[in-house]
């Protein structure tokens, strides 16, 4: 019960935070930067999230290093393990078990 409240301040929080930001900085502001240059916006926001997955996928490959599995198959077996596992109740109990 006391972890739900948490979650509810938290994501309250953040979208405070988020909405005082971009009041600050100004809506047509954030807008023409996202219109000006939406390949560098794209990027910014995507390259992060594709590196972190790439030296994921880099690290499970070089953990087993009799049999090498090619990196598309396994890139795409870790995707398919980390979306289950986000889905998956057990995941937030065993996460909640370590921290």
């Amino acid at each position: 019960m006391i972890a739900r409240r948490y979650r509810a301040v938290m994501l309250g929080c953040g979208a405070a935070l988020f909405a005082y930001l971009i009041l600050r900085i100004g809506p047509a502001t954030v807008l023409a930067s996202f219109r000006d240059s939406p390949g560098v916006c794209f990027l910014v926001i995507v390259f992060p999230c594709v590196a972190l997955k790439m030296f994921d996928t880099l690290a499970w490959r070089f953990t087993f290093p009799q049999g090498r599995v090619p990196f598309l198959p396994l890139a795409s077996a870790v995707l398919a393990g980390h979306a289950v596992a986000s889905a998956t109740r057990q995941h937030d109990r065993r996460k909640r078990y370590y921290i």
